[in-house]
């Protein structure tokens, strides 16, 4: 109900713009529970771009594991998803990490 409702941009919105630590990590957090399970592409879409920029540009250990955990939900779909993700240009970013 909260990602046909729109809630996802608002949250996205947060993670992008906030100064905050607590709430990066907070709307970090809830998009990647947002995306768990396979959700409708169009639903979820708009965090792909929101959760490859925290993985590129974050140095917080919980914001990058709830980033990278969102990713992993946001890639597990069809070739939409997949390419969506290697769209991002993240894949780099995400084996730097996991190195």
């Amino acid at each position: 109900m909260v990602l046909e409702l729109g809630g996802l941009d608002r949250l996205c919105e947060i993670v992008e713009n906030s100064q905050s630590l607590t709430n990066k990590n907070n709307g970090t957090w809830a998009i990647s529970n947002l995306c768990k399970g396979r959700r409708k592409f169009q639903l979820v879409k708009r965090a792909f771009e929101t959760i490859a920029k925290v993985i590129q540009d974050d140095v917080d250990a919980q914001v990058l594991s709830d980033a990278m955990w969102a990713m992993s939900y946001l890639s597990d779909g069809d070739e939409e998803n997949i390419d969506a993700v290697l769209n991002t240009g993240v894949v780099p970013h995400l084996i730097k990490h996991l190195g």
